[in-house]
């Protein structure tokens, strides 16, 4: 409140107080002139108002803003009239006067309702000028905002509406609710009736002319939201969406802030839930090492280990470009003062360069994120996915057997399991790698086996809204393929969470939810944009291509899983891997990368990984 206001409300209450004892006085004696309790009546007034302001001032509710006027408000008015009238009685007790018990409760109550009514009836007027009854008063040919019809009548539904309605009619007209809840039907909230339900959507469209649905169902899961916006945007309606749960805990999207729907709101998941306390105990104040920081999971995984307050964290990268991004955007972060971050520029080929970095940097966790990971590219270029999965990868090992680290996280892929590319093949030959080196020194080695990443670099979302931008015909390569998918805050969320798992040797799996068909997630993304998919934008099959499946898997037949304290994340069994032929194996297969000898490298993952079908 600013200081005129604050004296006029200070005005009102001592009003309110006056005029609640002479009430008290009047409701009890019926009489004023004359009568005893008004001498002490007016003894009391003349200690209870200033302790009654005292009191009003030292609760904050001369600093409040009364457009928001709401319960805790009136909690805060209950407590300080409560606090006065014991006041009261204390200041009767000292001078041993009786008073009548009746007054005093009567006196109570009274300032209660009157500085409560002080308090509300300001946010009643603004909100007789902003909300839906007023517009009752409009002439007929004024128009407000879009008409807006909100998807969930529960508290997320009912804090969108609130807002709306906040923001006056010229923002939008709320017409009402829909929600498939059928005991909600026919009620009011905010004097907005909840019209019915997603079958009565077409009905309830012509009816009251809506011209966009925001979907404010904060714990609905991928399919109802992808079931509800086919649904709106079959009737041709605009579809905008409030943060999910887990967005809002996380402090990712800020509260009720309306956005259009994307595609990673269609396969919305149950939220991450990560031990913090398991976290932060191997994290907080060791010096930490990610490899390839500056890709989509690995600068994920920096931003994710900021707040469990690493000592040190070094990003290593070979591009300086998408170094300098992450370490300059985690610069601005507050979490970042303490944390002391440097970067690495190393390409992780370089048995030297690694080993230099491990001895300036002296890390004690690793997360290894770097990976050449295009499937098609690597079919092409096989040399060069064994030089930088393979080689790579045992450099990193080498170097933190030289200088154990007490942690050593690689990331693999679930196109290592019964490999039919080059990079699922090499992604397997790393995971043999790290269970090897499990077996020697203290260092606690594991790898984390996940699917495909929504937005990561080479996956198929960019590609298909480059081709919807450029109104060109989606690509497919088979209408039957299937894809696990997770985002990256929760891939890398996970990776951090095994870490803390790891006993040394395993290979984590992430549960990656129900597989997707591509073919409706392209056919989503069309109806995202506003198009329609056949008509505006073809869909054209492809054929598969050299190195991919139609279906992924996570384990391979002789791999058995067992669960951990996390629901998320599962060890895998793997069958033994026997350490003189893979390393002997893994010798030849660099040798053969490095003369450029295409074909000594099919053969020598064909022979390491036995189900790569050699091509």
């Amino acid at each position: 409140m600013k200081t005129r206001t604050k004296l006029l409300f200070l005005v009102i209450d001592v009003v309110a107080m006056i005029a609640a004892m002479l009430i008290s006085i009047w409701l009890r004696f019926e009489a004023f002139s004359g009568h005893t309790h008004m001498a002490l009546g007016s003894q009391l007034l003349a200690f209870s108002i200033p302790a009654t302001v005292i009191i009003l001032w030292w609760m904050g509710l001369y600093d409040r803003t009364l457009a928001f006027t709401s319960i805790p408000d009136l909690i805060a008015v209950f407590q300080a009239a409560t606090l006065s009238s014991l006041a009261k009685v204390g200041f009767l007790y000292a001078q041993f006067q009786g008073f009548s018990r009746s007054v005093l409760i009567a006196d109570w109550l009274l300032n209660m309702l009157l500085i409560g009514l002080s308090r509300v009836t300001p946010r009643l007027l603004l909100m007789m000028a902003e909300e839906r009854w007023v517009r009752w008063l409009l002439p007929r040919h004024w128009t407000g905002g879009k008409k807006v019809l909100i998807y969930g009548a529960g508290r997320a539904g009912e804090g969108v509406a609130r807002e709306l309605l906040h923001a006056g009619p010229q923002a939008a007209e709320v017409v009402g609710f829909l929600d498939d809840d059928p005991t909600k039907a026919g009620q009011f909230i905010h004097g907005l009736k909840v019209l019915g339900n997603r079958a009565g959507l077409p009905s309830i469209i012509a009816q009251h002319r809506v011209e966009e649905v925001i979907i404010a169902i904060s714990s609905a899961t991928g399919p109802t939201l992808r079931e509800i916006a086919r649904a709106c945007r079959a009737a041709g309606l605009r579809v905008k969406i409030v943060p999910g749960l887990d967005d809002l805990l996380a402090g990712r999207q800020a509260r009720l802030q309306v956005r259009d729907i994307d595609v990673s709101d269609l396969l919305r998941r149950p939220p991450v839930e990560l031990d913090p306390e398991g976290i932060a105990a191997y994290v907080r104040g060791r010096r930490v090492l990610v490899t390839g920081a500056g890709g989509s999971i690995g600068s994920e995984i920096c931003r994710q280990l900021l707040p469990f307050g690493p000592g040190a964290l070094t990003l290593l990268g070979a591009g300086e470009n998408s170094i300098y991004q992450i370490h300059q955007e985690l610069l601005q972060r507050p979490d970042a003062a303490g944390c002391g971050l440097a970067t690495a520029i190393a390409n992780i080929q370089d048995l030297d360069r690694v080993r230099q970095v491990f001895a300036e940097r002296r890390p004690e966790i690793v997360f290894h994120a770097a990976a050449h990971k295009h499937v098609p590219l690597m079919e092409d270029h096989p040399g060069e996915a064994v030089k930088n999965n393979v080689l790579g990868t045992r450099n990193l090992l080498q170097a933190a057997g030289e200088l154990p680290p007490e942690r050593f996280v690689m990331i693999s892929t679930d196109k290592a399991v019964k490999p039919t590319s080059v990079m699922g093949a090499t992604k397997r030959v790393a995971e043999m790698l790290v269970r090897i080196a499990a077996r020697q020194g203290p260092t606690r080695y594991s790898a984390v086996r996940f699917g495909n990443v929504l937005g990561s670099r080479g996956s198929v979302i960019p590609l298909f809204m480059k081709q919807i931008e450029r109104g060109e015909a989606i690509t497919i390569t088979h209408p039957d393929m299937v894809r696990y998918f997770m985002t990256i805050p929760e891939a890398s969320q996970l990776v951090i969470q095994a870490g803390a798992l790891g006993q040394g040797g395993e290979i984590f799996l992430l549960d990656m939810g129900e597989p997707v068909r591509v073919l409706d997630l392209a056919e989503d993304l069309i109806r995202l944009a506003g198009l329609e998919p056949g008509k505006d934008v073809r869909i054209e099959f492809s054929g598969t291509r050299p190195g991919e499946k139609l279906v992924e898997e996570l384990l391979t037949q002789a791999e058995e899983t067992t669960a951990t304290r996390n629901a998320k994340i599962f060890t895998a069994a793997s069958e033994p891997v026997d350490e003189g032929t893979v390393l002997a194996g893994v010798e030849a297969l660099v040798a053969a990368a490095r003369r450029g000898d295409r074909e000594g490298v099919l053969a020598g993952l064909q022979r390491l990984v036995p189900a790569f079908p050699r091509s």
